[in-house]
């Protein structure tokens, strides 16, 4: 349907630190929070709020989501908690570049960046790494990750296929095969159907049994 009351307003440097928005994330509040590669902005539904004073050198952001003790945000130089109330930080994973951070269905948070992976389980205080290897290659570089079937944890890198990694028993496993090589960003919808975004080879739509077929649909642009 055609809703003629929708309004669209333009945001610019005026109201945000920088016109390169990396991500926007809707808390449990309702508050939309948005990050870009120069600071953070809540905005309340009329007016932003900055909070480029509060985060010192951790400005450039990739990645948010909110869990139990505020907003966790995946910048240049580390993870780094923000709490709400109070605008006070507190840094989770220093000197790393943490480029996505995913809260799963069992509360633990998962942040990927160039050192590879980092676990918080739920009830946990800290962040522990979590070493990952095919064969003698350790996986690094880590751009996105999202939560698969049975608490697996999707993962890609650049240019070196669609990793996974199972929390139940330490395994890891790498897909390379055609257009899964490229694998860049991934999602899971509502009916549980992953997406993978590759760099320059289209879209994949992973089948239901991709655990065991390797199996997935590709769509490419048409001239």
């Amino acid at each position: 349907f055609v809703d003629n009351d929708v309004r669209f307003e333009t945001f610019s440097a005026k109201s945000l630190p920088s016109n390169y928005v990396k991500c926007v994330y809707q808390d449990s509040e309702g508050f939309i929070w948005i990050a870009t590669n120069n600071g953070l902005v809540r905005y309340d539904g009329r007016n932003c709020l900055s909070y480029a004073e509060h985060l010192d050198k951790y400005t450039f952001i990739y990645e948010i989501v909110e869990d139990s003790e505020g907003i966790l945000l995946a910048t240049d130089k580390g993870l780094v908690c923000l709490d709400k109330s109070t605008g006070s930080t507190r840094v989770r994973i220093e000197d790393s570049t943490v480029s996505t951070v995913v809260r799963d269905s069992r509360g633990n948070i998962w942040a990927g960046g160039g050192d590879g992976l980092f676990c918080r389980r739920a009830g946990e205080e800290t962040f522990s790494k979590i070493a990952l290897t095919i064969g003698d290659e350790p996986v690094v570089g880590l751009i996105d990750l999202i939560e698969g079937e049975d608490g697996c944890i999707l993962m890609t890198t650049w240019h070196k296929g669609l990793y996974l990694y199972d929390p139940a028993d330490g395994s890891t496993a790498v897909f390379r095969d055609g257009e899964l090589a490229y694998s860049y960003v991934l999602h899971r919808d509502s009916q549980g159907i992953i997406w993978v975004g590759t760099w320059g080879k289209g879209l994949l739509r992973l089948d239901e049994d991709f655990m065991s077929t390797s199996a997935y649909e590709a769509f490419h642009a048409v001239p």
